[in-house]
């Protein structure tokens, strides 16, 4: 067994790859995450400059070593070494490791099982990261627990109110009801006025008690603002005997 504290050695023929690579990329030296003892990120330096070359013959065979690495950890020391790629992962929004290859996603999902908790912020943020992970499919993670990620955050923010992370998801969340609602305007609105109600007065608590998510827009651009006079003017736009759209008419409005 290796010492834990040891960088992992690079395949033979690859090391001196990783370093032209890295030269050529001019990507700085990325720093090693310590987590009980261990130093992860390090380890992975080969495969993550190997991976951005593209070339299949070159980062298949670190990915297979990292991966017999893994699986070859005693339990606690496996299960340590998967929870700080979470940290990595989630919480430090590095997702150049690929923990959602199958033979790592199965073992985290294995650990959440055992550790998810209602009353556990750690778990429930990486739960709700892994359910709006743009980047590619989580599978099985909404099996974990039976509640809308939203749901998730509010409960993250009950457990933290200092949790911003937290709070900017779930402003962003508000935005997207707020957008998706409008998307079709001159047809009508997708959600119903209370749900839409909802998610502005919840967004203009959050924003009294944390000014920063002022500056956090929807996708498109749209800020909480911008998508709260339209959608409320809808509501007198659709009162009134007019030809225009609702476009034309809120402009003329404004």
């Amino acid at each position: 067994m290796p010492n834990k504290c040891m960088l992992h050695q690079p395949l033979r023929g690859l090391d001196s790859f990783a370093t032209r690579l890295r030269r050529s990329t001019k990507l700085p030296q990325m720093q090693a995450l310590h987590f009980k003892g261990y130093i992860v990120i390090s380890e992975w330096d080969d495969y993550i400059f190997a991976r951005k070359s593209g070339i299949k013959v070159k980062w298949k065979p670190v990915l297979a070593e990292r991966l017999k690495y893994i699986s070859g950890l005693e339990d606690q020391k496996k299960k340590d070494y998967l929870l700080n790629l979470c940290n990595y992962y989630f919480d430090l929004d590095k997702t150049e490791i690929p923990i959602q290859h199958p033979e790592i996603w199965n073992s985290i999902l294995e650990i959440w099982k055992e550790e998810l908790s209602w009353d556990d912020e750690k778990y429930l943020f990486w739960i709700v990261k892994a359910l709006s992970f743009s980047g590619g499919s989580f599978k099985n993670a909404y099996l974990l627990l039976n509640k809308d990620s939203s749901d998730i955050l509010r409960r993250i923010i009950e457990l933290n109110p200092d949790h911003f992370e937290a709070k900017k998801l779930l402003f962003k969340d508000n935005l997207y009801v707020l957008d998706f609602a409008m998307h079709s305007i001159d047809s009508g609105m997708l959600i119903n006025r209370d749900a839409g109600v909802e998610a502005i007065t919840e967004s203009e608590a959050l924003l009294a008690g944390e000014p920063r998510l002022k500056s956090i827009t929807s996708t498109f651009g749209g800020s909480l603002e911008y998508y709260k006079n339209r959608f409320l003017a809808w509501y007198e736009f659709k009162k009134e005997d007019t030809d225009l759209d609702f476009d034309d008419w809120y402009e003329q409005k404004m």
